[in-house]
C-alpha cells in the first residue's frame, strides 16, 4: 500500500530517511553503496524511503558544525537515477525556495507518479532567493503528475513561537497533504504542538493532516552535539542520561521505542493519522544497524495501533 496510506488517511506509514552519496563519489563505489542500501532497506518492514536534500545551514547558526558540511548529490537526481526501479515508494525533498517557479516546474516534471515530494524552505531568511514556500506547495499540489505534496513541521519552533500549528494549517490550505517532522526527542513539546493543532482543527471544522514523526538513534556524544546543532530539543534529564550512559546507542534506541509508543497512543486517541520516519544521523555501522532495529520495533508498535 505504501504511500497510499497518506491519501487514504490510514495510520501506519513507516519510512526510512537517508541522504544521497557525496558529490564526486566514484562510479564503482556508488554501485557498492546503492546495492548495500537496497539490500538493507529491502530487509526492513518499510512502506517508503525518504531522500533528503542536504543544505548548508551555516547561515542559520554561528556555532561550529560538529560534522563538516559535505555536498551530496541532489535528492532528485539520486531518487530518479540510482533508486530507479526500487520497489519502495520514494519521498523526495526539494529545497523549493532555492529556485524560481520555472526551475521548480522542471524538477516536478521529473517526478513520476506514485512518488511524493516534501518542499522545504531555506535554512535562513538570508539565503532565501527563489519562489515563496506556500506558492511552491500550491504549484506542486496542482501539478499534472498528481504528486503527493508534503512539507516540514518543526515542534521545537512551536515551543519558541507557539504558532507551528498555524503554519501547518497554512501549508495544508496551500495543498500539503502530509507533514514530516524534524527528529523528535522531546515528546512533551511535540504533544503541545499536536494538542494545539488538533483543537484548532476541531474548532474550525477541518480534518487533521497526516503527520510523520522522525526518530533517530544517537550513538555518541558527537552525534548528540550534532543533534543539538540542528536544533533538536533533547530534555535535560535525557541529555544527562545519554551523556553518562556506558552505552549511549542502546539507551537511545530504547528511548526512541518508548517515544514511538507514547506518540502512537496520543495520535490514536486524538484520531490524528500518523506514521514514522526512521533515520540515522551518522554513517557509523553500529548506528545504521540500530536504526534498522528501531524500524522493525516501530513497525510492531504501528501494527498494534
Amino acid at each position: 500500500m505504501g504511500l497510499e496510506k497518506i491519501r487514504q488517511g490510514q495510520s501506519g506509514l513507516l519510512m526510512y530517511g537517508f541522504t544521497p552519496p557525496r558529490l564526486g563519489t566514484e562510479a564503482h563505489r556508488m554501485a557498492e553503496l546503492n546495492l548495500a542500501r537496497k539490500r538493507r532497506l529491502s530487509a526492513l518492514p518499510l512502506d517508503a524511503c525518504v531522500v533528503y536534500d542536504v543544505q548548508d545551514e551555516s547561515a542559520r547558526i554561528a556555532k561550529a558544525r560538529p560534522f563538516p558540511y559535505l555536498p551530496t548529490m541532489s535528492a532528485l537526481d539520486y531518487a530518479q537515477g540510482s533508486l530507479a526501479g526500487f520497489e519502495l515508494g520514494r519521498v523526495v525533498y526539494l529545497p523549493a525556495t532555492s529556485m524560481d517557479r520555472q526551475g521548480l516546474e522542471e524538477k516536478l516534471n521529473r517526478l513520476a507518479g506514485g512518488q511524493a515530494v516534501v518542499l522545504v524552505g531555506s535554512p535562513s531568511a538570508r539565503s532565501a532567493r527563489g519562489i515563496e514556500l506556500l506558492s511552491a506547495i500550491e504549484a506542486a499540489s496542482k501539478h499534472e503528475v498528481g504528486l503527493l505534496t508534503g512539507a516540514v513541521v518543526i515542534p521545537e519552533r512551536h515551543g519558541l513561537k507557539g504558532d507551528e500549528h498555524l503554519r501547518v494549517v497554512a501549508k495544508s490550505e496551500a495543498g500539503a497533504s502530509f507533514f514530516v517532522s524534524q527528529c523528535v526527542y522531546d515528546v512533551d513539546r511535540l504533544k503541545n504542538y499536536l494538542s494545539d493543532y488538533y483543537y484548532h482543527c476541531a474548532d474550525t471544522g477541518r480534518p487533521c493532516a497526516y503527520q510523520v514523526f522522525t526518530l533517530t538513534v544517537c550513538g555518541s556524544e558527537q552525534t548528540l552535539a550534532f543533534m543539538e546543532w540542528l536544533g533538536i530539543s533533547v530534555p535535560r534529564w535525557l541529555m544527562n542520561d545519554l551523556q553518562r550512559s556506558r552505552d549511549i546507542l542502546s539507551q537511545s534506541l530504547e528511548r526512541c521505542v518508548e517515544m514511538a509508543g507514547e506518540i502512537a497512543a496520543y495520535c490514536s486517541l486524538k484520531k490524528i493519522p500518523f506514521g514514522f520516519n526512521i533515520e540515522s544521523l551518522s554513517n557509523k555501522k553500529a548506528e545504521i544497524e540500530a536504526a534498522g532495529e528501531l524500524a522493525t520495533r516501530v513497525r510492531h508498535i504501528l501494527d498494534d495501533f
